[in-house]
Protein backbone atom coordinates (compact mmCIF):
# COMPACT_ATOMS: atom_id res chain seq x y z
CA UNK A 1 0.00 0.00 0.00
CA UNK A 2 2.68 2.52 0.79
CA UNK A 3 4.71 2.24 -2.24
CA UNK A 4 1.31 2.93 -4.64
CA UNK A 5 0.20 5.38 -2.20
CA UNK A 6 3.62 7.68 -2.45
CA UNK A 7 3.35 7.16 -6.28
CA UNK A 8 0.06 9.09 -6.12
CA UNK A 9 1.11 11.64 -3.97
CA UNK A 10 4.18 12.10 -6.08
CA UNK A 11 1.04 13.29 -9.12
CA UNK A 12 -0.54 15.81 -6.82
CA UNK A 13 2.71 17.64 -5.30
CA UNK A 14 3.08 21.03 -5.82
CA UNK A 15 6.55 22.99 -6.67
CA UNK A 16 6.18 25.22 -3.44
CA UNK A 17 5.39 21.83 -0.96
CA UNK A 18 9.06 20.34 0.27
CA UNK A 19 8.09 16.82 0.96
CA UNK A 20 10.69 13.78 1.18
CA UNK A 21 10.58 10.36 1.23
CA UNK A 22 12.54 8.87 4.13
CA UNK A 23 14.20 5.44 3.20
CA UNK A 24 16.83 3.31 4.65
CA UNK A 25 20.05 2.95 2.89
CA UNK A 26 19.28 -0.44 1.66
CA UNK A 27 15.73 0.02 0.61
CA UNK A 28 14.85 -1.35 -2.71
CA UNK A 29 11.90 -1.07 -5.27
CA UNK A 30 12.15 2.82 -4.34
CA UNK A 31 9.49 4.45 -7.29
CA UNK A 32 10.95 6.93 -9.22
CA UNK A 33 9.41 10.66 -8.54
CA UNK A 34 9.03 13.45 -10.11
CA UNK A 35 8.24 15.88 -7.23
CA UNK A 36 8.94 14.01 -4.25
CA UNK A 37 12.68 13.49 -3.34
CA UNK A 38 13.92 10.58 -1.86
CA UNK A 39 16.34 10.67 1.25
CA UNK A 40 18.46 7.24 2.10
CA UNK A 41 19.32 7.15 5.43
CA UNK A 42 20.42 5.09 7.99
CA UNK A 43 20.91 1.02 8.22
CA UNK A 44 19.33 -0.06 10.98
CA UNK A 45 16.46 -2.83 10.35
CA UNK A 46 13.12 -3.30 11.13
CA UNK A 47 10.88 -0.79 13.94
CA UNK A 48 14.44 0.45 15.18
CA UNK A 49 14.78 2.25 11.76
CA UNK A 50 11.93 4.28 12.63
CA UNK A 51 13.21 5.27 15.43
CA UNK A 52 16.66 5.66 15.21
CA UNK A 53 16.89 7.05 11.81
CA UNK A 54 13.74 8.49 10.87
CA UNK A 55 12.57 9.92 14.06
CA UNK A 56 15.62 11.83 15.11
CA UNK A 57 16.01 12.99 11.43
CA UNK A 58 12.23 14.24 11.59
CA UNK A 59 12.90 16.37 15.12
CA UNK A 60 16.42 17.74 13.64
CA UNK A 61 14.17 19.27 10.36
CA UNK A 62 11.65 19.79 12.19
CA UNK A 63 9.52 17.82 9.40
CA UNK A 64 5.64 16.65 9.83
CA UNK A 65 6.12 13.10 9.46
CA UNK A 66 3.57 10.83 7.64
CA UNK A 67 3.95 7.53 8.77
CA UNK A 68 2.35 4.96 5.96
CA UNK A 69 3.23 1.58 7.50
CA UNK A 70 1.52 1.26 11.09
CA UNK A 71 4.83 2.33 13.11
CA UNK A 72 5.79 5.98 14.15
CA UNK A 73 8.56 7.43 15.56
CA UNK A 74 7.95 8.19 19.07
CA UNK A 75 9.63 10.98 19.40
CA UNK A 76 7.97 12.84 16.21
CA UNK A 77 4.66 14.64 15.47
CA UNK A 78 2.42 13.79 12.37
CA UNK A 79 -0.15 11.11 10.99
CA UNK A 80 -0.15 7.39 11.12
CA UNK A 81 -1.88 4.86 8.93
CA UNK A 82 -3.32 1.95 11.36
CA UNK A 83 -4.93 -0.58 9.29
CA UNK A 84 -6.68 -2.49 12.39
CA UNK A 85 -6.14 -2.91 16.21
CA UNK A 86 -5.62 -6.74 15.46
CA UNK A 87 -2.75 -6.50 18.50
CA UNK A 88 -5.29 -5.29 20.85
CA UNK A 89 -8.42 -7.58 20.32
CA UNK A 90 -6.96 -10.47 19.13
CA UNK A 91 -4.27 -11.43 21.67
CA UNK A 92 -4.69 -15.32 20.93
CA UNK A 93 -3.09 -14.66 17.66
CA UNK A 94 0.36 -13.91 18.85
CA UNK A 95 1.57 -16.86 20.76
CA UNK A 96 5.33 -17.09 19.33
CA UNK A 97 8.30 -15.09 21.18
CA UNK A 98 8.62 -12.74 17.91
CA UNK A 99 4.66 -12.13 17.72
CA UNK A 100 4.47 -11.62 21.01
CA UNK A 101 7.30 -8.90 20.91
CA UNK A 102 5.36 -7.14 17.83
CA UNK A 103 1.90 -6.95 19.45
CA UNK A 104 3.61 -5.23 22.47
CA UNK A 105 5.47 -2.86 19.89
CA UNK A 106 2.24 -2.19 18.02
CA UNK A 107 0.22 -1.91 21.21
CA UNK A 108 2.76 1.02 22.08
CA UNK A 109 2.62 2.89 18.71
CA UNK A 110 -0.98 2.74 19.39
CA UNK A 111 -0.74 4.91 22.41
CA UNK A 112 1.42 7.26 20.70
CA UNK A 113 -0.95 7.69 17.98
CA UNK A 114 -4.16 8.54 20.38
CA UNK A 115 -1.94 11.35 22.06
CA UNK A 116 0.82 12.34 19.98
CA UNK A 117 -0.46 11.89 16.53
CA UNK A 118 -3.09 14.75 15.12
CA UNK A 119 -4.02 12.20 12.36
CA UNK A 120 -4.79 8.64 12.15
CA UNK A 121 -6.11 7.08 8.60
CA UNK A 122 -7.14 3.69 8.64
CA UNK A 123 -8.58 1.27 5.61
CA UNK A 124 -11.79 0.98 6.49
CA UNK A 125 -15.62 2.14 8.47
CA UNK A 126 -15.07 -0.98 10.49
CA UNK A 127 -11.56 0.06 11.45
CA UNK A 128 -12.41 3.36 13.10
CA UNK A 129 -15.24 2.14 14.74
CA UNK A 130 -13.01 -0.55 16.25
CA UNK A 131 -10.35 1.97 17.35
CA UNK A 132 -13.08 4.78 18.68
CA UNK A 133 -14.93 2.32 20.36
CA UNK A 134 -11.71 -0.04 22.21
CA UNK A 135 -9.92 3.23 22.84
CA UNK A 136 -12.71 5.61 23.50
CA UNK A 137 -10.65 8.37 21.60
CA UNK A 138 -12.58 11.19 19.53
CA UNK A 139 -14.17 9.64 16.13
CA UNK A 140 -12.85 12.93 14.26
CA UNK A 141 -9.43 12.06 14.68
CA UNK A 142 -9.66 8.80 12.37
CA UNK A 143 -9.89 9.26 8.37
CA UNK A 144 -11.06 6.47 6.75
CA UNK A 145 -9.22 5.92 3.29
CA UNK A 146 -9.68 2.52 0.77
CA UNK A 147 -7.01 1.13 -0.53
CA UNK A 148 -7.08 0.54 -4.49
CA UNK A 149 -6.52 -1.99 -7.01
CA UNK A 150 -5.47 -0.44 -10.42
CA UNK A 151 -1.39 -1.09 -9.96
CA UNK A 152 -2.88 -4.86 -10.71
CA UNK A 153 -4.21 -3.45 -14.19
CA UNK A 154 0.28 -3.63 -14.77
CA UNK A 155 0.81 -6.73 -13.71
CA UNK A 156 1.23 -9.58 -16.75
CA UNK A 157 -0.44 -12.83 -15.47
CA UNK A 158 2.48 -15.35 -15.12
CA UNK A 159 1.62 -19.05 -16.94
CA UNK A 160 4.72 -20.38 -15.22
CA UNK A 161 2.84 -21.93 -12.19
CA UNK A 162 0.99 -24.17 -15.00
CA UNK A 163 4.18 -25.55 -16.13
CA UNK A 164 5.15 -26.04 -12.46
CA UNK A 165 1.49 -27.94 -11.66
CA UNK A 166 -0.26 -28.40 -14.93
CA UNK A 167 -3.53 -29.44 -13.17
CA UNK A 168 -4.08 -25.57 -12.82
CA UNK A 169 -4.54 -25.52 -16.40
CA UNK A 170 -6.34 -28.55 -16.97
CA UNK A 171 -9.63 -28.07 -15.12
CA UNK A 172 -11.71 -25.96 -12.27
CA UNK A 173 -9.99 -25.16 -8.88
CA UNK A 174 -10.69 -22.44 -6.27
CA UNK A 175 -7.56 -20.55 -5.27
CA UNK A 176 -6.30 -19.19 -2.21
CA UNK A 177 -3.72 -17.26 -0.43
CA UNK A 178 -2.64 -19.01 2.41
CA UNK A 179 -1.04 -17.82 5.57
CA UNK A 180 -0.51 -19.13 8.93
CA UNK A 181 -1.25 -16.15 10.70
CA UNK A 182 -3.92 -16.92 12.24
CA UNK A 183 -6.52 -14.98 11.28
CA UNK A 184 -6.33 -15.76 8.16
CA UNK A 185 -8.00 -19.24 8.56
CA UNK A 186 -6.24 -21.39 7.08
CA UNK A 187 -7.93 -24.21 8.73
CA UNK A 188 -11.27 -23.49 6.66
CA UNK A 189 -9.96 -23.79 3.36
CA UNK A 190 -8.69 -27.97 4.79
CA UNK A 191 -11.94 -28.39 6.17
CA UNK A 192 -14.14 -27.27 3.09
CA UNK A 193 -12.10 -29.27 0.93
CA UNK A 194 -13.68 -32.45 2.76
CA UNK A 195 -16.75 -31.26 2.37
CA UNK A 196 -16.14 -30.32 -1.19
CA UNK A 197 -14.10 -33.77 -2.17
CA UNK A 198 -14.64 -33.41 -5.68
CA UNK A 199 -12.88 -29.94 -6.25
CA UNK A 200 -9.30 -29.19 -6.19
CA UNK A 201 -8.19 -26.17 -3.33
CA UNK A 202 -4.82 -24.61 -5.04
CA UNK A 203 -3.67 -22.12 -1.96
CA UNK A 204 -0.29 -20.47 -2.12
CA UNK A 205 2.00 -19.35 0.27
CA UNK A 206 5.66 -19.51 1.74
CA UNK A 207 4.89 -22.90 3.16
CA UNK A 208 5.01 -26.46 2.32
CA UNK A 209 1.98 -29.30 3.09
CA UNK A 210 3.89 -30.49 5.39
CA UNK A 211 4.42 -27.54 7.42
CA UNK A 212 0.83 -26.28 7.16
CA UNK A 213 -0.34 -30.10 8.28
CA UNK A 214 2.00 -30.10 11.34
CA UNK A 215 0.81 -26.61 12.53
CA UNK A 216 -2.87 -26.79 11.82
CA UNK A 217 -2.68 -29.69 13.47
CA UNK A 218 -4.77 -31.29 10.29
CA UNK A 219 -4.20 -34.10 7.79
CA UNK A 220 -4.19 -32.55 4.81
CA UNK A 221 -6.65 -33.77 2.10
CA UNK A 222 -5.61 -34.81 -1.21
CA UNK A 223 -8.02 -32.34 -3.39
CA UNK A 224 -5.53 -29.51 -1.42
CA UNK A 225 -2.33 -28.84 -3.76
CA UNK A 226 -0.19 -26.23 -1.82
CA UNK A 227 1.85 -24.62 -4.61
CA UNK A 228 4.54 -22.78 -2.45
CA UNK A 229 4.71 -19.18 -3.04
CA UNK A 230 4.03 -17.28 -6.39
CA UNK A 231 4.58 -14.39 -8.04
CA UNK A 232 1.88 -11.19 -8.54
CA UNK A 233 1.86 -12.60 -12.07
CA UNK A 234 1.31 -15.84 -11.19
CA UNK A 235 -1.41 -15.09 -8.74
CA UNK A 236 -2.91 -13.36 -11.25
CA UNK A 237 -2.76 -15.94 -13.91
CA UNK A 238 -4.02 -18.00 -11.08
CA UNK A 239 -7.36 -15.48 -9.96
CA UNK A 240 -8.38 -15.15 -13.89
CA UNK A 241 -8.72 -19.16 -14.04
CA UNK A 242 -9.92 -20.24 -10.84
CA UNK A 243 -13.39 -21.21 -10.09
CA UNK A 244 -13.57 -19.00 -7.62
CA UNK A 245 -10.99 -16.92 -5.11
CA UNK A 246 -11.70 -17.77 -1.58
CA UNK A 247 -10.78 -15.43 1.73
CA UNK A 248 -12.05 -17.55 5.27
CA UNK A 249 -10.31 -14.75 6.79
CA UNK A 250 -11.66 -14.23 10.50
CA UNK A 251 -10.59 -11.04 10.93
CA UNK A 252 -9.47 -8.41 8.48
CA UNK A 253 -8.84 -4.38 8.35
CA UNK A 254 -9.39 -4.54 4.60
CA UNK A 255 -8.54 -7.57 2.80
CA UNK A 256 -6.96 -6.28 -0.76
CA UNK A 257 -6.83 -9.75 -2.25
CA UNK A 258 -10.24 -10.17 -3.18
CA UNK A 259 -10.36 -6.91 -4.87
CA UNK A 260 -7.75 -8.02 -6.77
CA UNK A 261 -9.57 -10.78 -8.10
CA UNK A 262 -12.73 -9.13 -8.60
CA UNK A 263 -10.50 -6.89 -10.80
CA UNK A 264 -9.97 -9.88 -13.26
CA UNK A 265 -12.97 -10.88 -13.61
CA UNK A 266 -12.89 -13.72 -10.94
CA UNK A 267 -15.55 -14.93 -8.53
CA UNK A 268 -14.80 -14.03 -5.10
CA UNK A 269 -15.82 -15.42 -1.80
CA UNK A 270 -15.34 -14.03 1.70
CA UNK A 271 -15.92 -14.37 4.96
CA UNK A 272 -19.12 -12.28 6.51
CA UNK A 273 -17.17 -10.72 9.26
CA UNK A 274 -15.58 -7.78 10.84
CA UNK A 275 -14.54 -5.07 7.27
CA UNK A 276 -15.84 -7.45 4.76
CA UNK A 277 -19.15 -7.03 4.39
CA UNK A 278 -18.50 -2.94 3.85
CA UNK A 279 -15.90 -3.42 1.53
CA UNK A 280 -17.22 -6.03 -0.85
CA UNK A 281 -20.65 -5.63 -0.74
CA UNK A 282 -23.36 -7.29 -2.84
CA UNK A 283 -20.78 -8.18 -5.15
CA UNK A 284 -19.41 -11.43 -3.49
CA UNK A 285 -19.93 -14.70 -2.40
CA UNK A 286 -20.59 -14.68 1.77
CA UNK A 287 -19.15 -17.78 3.98
CA UNK A 288 -19.11 -18.49 8.09
CA UNK A 289 -15.46 -18.10 8.66
CA UNK A 290 -16.57 -20.58 11.83
CA UNK A 291 -18.82 -22.99 9.21
CA UNK A 292 -16.96 -25.11 6.44
CA UNK A 293 -19.69 -27.21 5.78
CA UNK A 294 -20.40 -25.41 2.77
CA UNK A 295 -21.85 -26.81 -0.65
CA UNK A 296 -19.74 -24.25 -2.63
CA UNK A 297 -21.04 -25.13 -6.11
CA UNK A 298 -24.28 -24.61 -4.64
CA UNK A 299 -23.27 -21.07 -3.00
CA UNK A 300 -21.53 -20.03 -6.58
CA UNK A 301 -24.81 -20.83 -8.00
CA UNK A 302 -26.74 -18.04 -6.18
CA UNK A 303 -26.55 -13.99 -7.87
CA UNK A 304 -24.19 -11.43 -7.03
CA UNK A 305 -24.03 -7.79 -8.42
CA UNK A 306 -21.46 -6.52 -10.55
CA UNK A 307 -18.21 -5.36 -8.66
CA UNK A 308 -18.42 -1.98 -10.43
CA UNK A 309 -19.36 0.02 -8.03
CA UNK A 310 -16.58 -1.98 -5.51
CA UNK A 311 -13.76 -1.15 -7.42
CA UNK A 312 -14.88 2.25 -8.03
CA UNK A 313 -14.53 3.26 -4.76
CA UNK A 314 -11.70 1.60 -4.21
CA UNK A 315 -8.90 3.87 -5.34
CA UNK A 316 -5.33 4.56 -4.17
CA UNK A 317 -5.85 8.59 -6.72
CA UNK A 318 -8.76 9.50 -4.16
CA UNK A 319 -6.79 8.06 -0.99
CA UNK A 320 -3.47 10.13 -1.95
CA UNK A 321 -6.21 13.05 -2.90
CA UNK A 322 -7.41 12.92 1.06
CA UNK A 323 -4.16 12.68 2.43
CA UNK A 324 -2.99 15.44 0.62
CA UNK A 325 -5.72 17.97 1.12
CA UNK A 326 -4.47 17.23 4.98
CA UNK A 327 -0.89 17.69 4.45
CA UNK A 328 -0.97 21.22 2.68
CA UNK A 329 -3.13 22.43 5.65
CA UNK A 330 -0.63 20.94 8.51
CA UNK A 331 2.73 22.16 6.62
CA UNK A 332 1.25 25.12 5.07
CA UNK A 333 0.99 24.95 1.60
Amino acid sequence: MARELVIELDKLIEDELAVRLIVPEYAKDVPKLDHISVIRMGRARGSLWEQLCLGPYAVKERAYCLNICSIAPLISRGAIFIHDICYKERPRYFKSPYARISQIWHKINYQYAWHRADRVYTVSEYSKSRIVKVYGIDPSLVKVVYPGWRYFEAVEPNPKIGERYPVVMEGEFYYSLGSLAPNKNLGWIICAARHNANSLFVVAGGLNAKAYGSLLGKAIPRNVLFVGYVSDGESKYLMQRCKAFILPSEYEGFGIPPLEALSVGAEVVVSNVTCLPEIYEDAVHYINPRDPNVDLDKLLSEPVNSPEAVLAKCDYARMASTVYDDLKTKIGA
